[in-house]
């Protein structure tokens, strides 16, 4: 992680103030407080899809160390249709002789739609994921997972037990005993989503070298 997402990402972690006053957004216009929650929810530009990305690449890496042949954004698991790509990550071979199709989503806990749902990731995997892709694994060789992590640390219980697995063969095969690959796992996903989110921040708040001196300055006090 760079020094100046380091800062930041510690910052809002911390609910530390992240600006000295409100700022508008600069690519949808809305108000950007001084702790910067808006950068996370904030849907104009590609960044939430680059967050989801990084998170999938490195679901895809971890499925690699464990030596399960993963393969990403697989086509024609459901058949020849267009337009449906359930499988962010695919494991050709799971249990019961199927495969596994691991959809990666990444939410904000923040967004107004969220804010009285203390488990989204929940609703979201059941109503957002399971919902739309359920009917269409039926008679499939692969069985379906949605893994869905939300920006301040929840995972829905689903993707929390498919990561264990792939953590456990991982820290087989890489000969490292499980307690401290795991540890190692997490610290990764949690740097890769918070780097994510601390550069939603700093691409929405202006001047770099203005928020850079913002934040030293808020720093020192």
């Amino acid at each position: 992680m760079r020094p100046r997402n380091f800062q930041v990402a510690v910052s809002m972690r911390l609910g530390l103030p992240v600006l000295l006053e409100e700022k508008s957004c600069s690519l949808c216009m809305q108000i950007i407080d001084v702790y910067g929650d808006h950068a996370a929810c904030c849907s104009v530009s590609s960044d939430r899809i680059h967050r989801h990305n990084r998170v999938r690449n490195l679901v895809d890496r971890i499925a690699q160390e464990g030596m399960l042949s993963p393969i990403m954004e697989k086509k024609h698991i459901l058949g020849d249709v267009d337009g449906r790509r359930p499988g962010d990550v695919s494991l050709p071979l799971w249990r019961a002789n199927k495969g596994l199709a691991i959809d990666v989503a990444v939410t904000c806990p923040l967004a107004s739609s969220y804010l009285n749902d203390p488990k989204h990731y929940e609703t979201y995997a059941e109503f957002k994921k399971h919902a739309y892709y359920d009917e269409g694994f039926k008679g499939t060789r692969f069985e379906f997972a949605a893994m869905v992590f939300e920006t301040t640390g929840g995972t829905n219980e689903e993707g929390l037990e498919v990561l264990r697995q792939l953590f456990r063969f991982a820290a087989k095969h890489q000969n490292v005993q499980l307690s401290v690959y795991c540890g190692r796992a997490w610290a990764r996903l949690a740097c890769n989503i918070q780097s994510s989110v601390s550069q939603c921040f700093l691409n929405r708040a202006g001047s770099l070298a203005a928020v850079e001196k913002e934040i030293d300055f808020i720093t020192l006090f």
